[in-house]
């Protein structure tokens, strides 16, 4: 199966270009008040949501090659959108983006897709996530601690909302959700990445991120964040400026590693 967070690398070489260099004040636990949360690598199960339907949709031969295809693109359209704009206060949406993506894959592959089944693709990414299995537990233990816990992910505000939902019923609430159309930008940007900084006020010593992929772990660590990298695929870290001090605060297995260790 082709992973999720392993469609980072296509495009993390492009990083450098959107980020400014910041140096992190180091892991102080007694000083966060806020942690945030990448939605869809951290805390949802992305491929196993996708899996079975992209398997209906164009065969088990064709899903591998298929879901790359996919999320190259679409990890392509989205540093484009955020880096190459012609108006002020335009971005394309993250709707748009997936179909867009998905369209290019299908293309490319030479593959026959109904509009149907490529609109029931798209949905899943609105309403059809699952979490990971210690996601629920993890963060009401992290918020048991007395964090405030906010998602800060691509994506916009209404559709982070509606995929948390599931998590809701389980008991945890989020204190925010900073989605793209807030920023008017995607990771890396840093006019995203501050958003946390200049909703709450809360100085960058306060908050730590916890994102799900080498491409936010390093976006995060160079914006200045301390960074607590749930690295459940069990990647390599490679700073794409060759900085070794653009590396992860910390880097845990999963989510329960990062709840126990706040």
């Amino acid at each position: 199966m082709v992973k999720f967070t392993d469609r980072w690398f296509a495009v993390s070489f492009f990083v450098l270009f959107l980020l400014f260099s910041a140096h992190s004040e180091g892991i102080r636990k007694k000083e966060f008040q806020l942690i945030t949360f990448d939605l869809f690598a951290a805390l949802m199960d992305v491929d196993s949501s996708l899996y079975p339907t992209v398997v209906e949709v164009v065969g088990k031969d064709k899903a591998d090659a298929f879901v790359g295809a996919w999320y190259n693109q679409l990890y392509g359209n989205l540093l484009i959108s955020s880096s190459i704009v012609p108006g002020e206060g335009y971005l394309v949406d993250y709707r748009t983006n997936l179909f867009q993506a998905i369209t290019y894959a299908i293309k490319s592959l030479g593959l026959n897709v109904s509009s149907e089944d490529q609109q029931k693709l798209v949905k899943i990414w609105f309403t059809g996530l699952i979490p990971w299995k210690d996601t629920a537990s993890a963060l009401s233990q992290i918020k048991s601690k007395g964090y405030q816990i906010a998602v800060l992910s691509n994506g916009g505000v209404a559709q982070i909302q509606s995929l948390v939902k599931v998590l809701e019923k389980q008991n945890v609430t989020f204190d925010h959700i900073f989605g793209s159309d807030l920023a008017q930008a995607y990771k890396p940007s840093t006019k995203f990445y501050a958003l946390p900084l200049n909703i709450t006020g809360l100085p960058m010593s306060a908050i730590a991120h916890v994102p799900g992929s080498m491409f936010d772990a390093f976006g995060a660590k160079l914006f200045g964040y301390t960074t607590l990298w749930c690295n459940r695929g069990d990647d390599y870290f490679i700073p794409v400026d060759g900085n070794p001090n653009h590396v992860p605060d910390q880097i845990f297995a999963n989510l329960l590693e990062v709840a126990n260790y706040l």
